[in-house]
């Protein structure tokens, strides 16, 4: 069965595990880590994802947290 963030990852075509995109969204978008702390919301991660608007969330996520590796 698939998980809301399961499903927002498939339907934003993103690159990244549940845990890296909920780390992104923790670190960029504060205002949004309730989205993953109050209890995921679908709406508020979707939001989110919306707003930061990666085209490649995997080379973001490896820059940031794994310098480029």
């Amino acid at each position: 069965m698939e998980t809301p963030v399961q499903k927002l990852i498939r339907e934003y075509n993103i690159q990244i595990s549940e845990k890296e995109l909920e780390k992104i969204i923790k670190d960029e978008m504060f205002q949004f880590a309730s989205a993953w702390t109050d209890g995921f919301n679908t709406g508020m991660a979707e939001i989110a994802i919306k707003t930061l608007n990666f085209h490649n969330w995997r080379a973001f996520y490896e820059e940031k947290y794994n310098n480029g590796k």
